[in-house]
């Protein structure tokens, strides 16, 4: 399964194990939701109209 989600003001194709590097992010949790704009699972496609609605992607945040 991959997604495309909205970070730092640019997109990133991402999926499960992924390690990816963002643009500044102010939190205060080691954990981060975004909300993806597409969803691909093998042939079905899920296209957001923003965002895929009822989907979340979370991600494990550490500081460089």
């Amino acid at each position: 399964m991959q997604a495309v989600i909205r970070a730092g003001g640019k997109q990133y194709i991402v999926e499960k194990g992924q390690t990816i590097e963002i643009d500044l992010v102010v939190n205060d949790t080691q954990k981060l939701e975004f909300d993806p704009l597409l969803i691909i699972d093998g042939d079905k496609v899920s296209v957001g109209a923003p965002t895929v609605a009822g989907a979340k992607v979370t991600a494990g945040y550490w500081a460089r």
